[in-house]
């Protein structure tokens, strides 16, 4: 190698003077992750993510019932239609969602629907009244699908369409 050119690398490894925002991260993500397509590490990442929030939120739910309805005055039965609202909600609005996702894009779609969804959960902590409970549901059901399973369905999809 001659002198300039060890030179030349010496600037591109401490600036990203003359390689374009594309290649640095490709050279990057090579340096890192060595053969392994970054695909893979998304996939691998959305399959923790995943089995976390929903382990998390299917599980918890039914640690919550007792404290609440007790505290609340609610019934069991009363205060599960809850999961019930959100369940179906979320299952009648699932093709709908494949829609969006191509019209206004993945990013959009999932930053809006992570935020009400976290609005929602946040005014569950603050429900009084059965009736809270349920519009809550309904709000977590409308946009969980933004981020939840079906997202990361895509996500995984779209990251190996992209590597072809």
């Amino acid at each position: 190698m001659s002198q300039l050119s060890v030179n030349q690398m010496k600037i591109n490894n401490n600036a990203t003077v003359g390689i374009s925002n594309s290649t640095q991260a490709s050279i990057t993500s090579r340096m890192l992750f060595g053969k392994i397509h970054y695909a893979w590490i998304i996939a691998f990442a959305s399959v923790l993510i995943t089995g976390a929030g929903v382990g998390i939120l299917n599980s918890c739910f039914g640690v919550f019932v007792r404290p609440v309805t007790e505290s609340l005055g609610f019934s069991r039965g009363e205060f599960t239609v809850y999961g019930s609202i959100s369940i179906l909600v979320s299952v009648v609005l699932m093709p709908f969602y494949a829609t969006l996702f191509k019209r206004f894009g993945f990013r959009r779609i999932a930053i809006i629907s992570a935020i009400i969804c976290g609005l929602a959960f946040i005014g569950n902590s603050m429900a009084s009244q059965l009736w809270q409970f349920y519009i809550f549901a309904l709000l977590i059901g409308l946009f969980i699908n933004g981020f939840g399973i079906m997202s990361i369905g895509i996500l995984i999809n779209k990251w190996f369409s992209d590597a072809k």
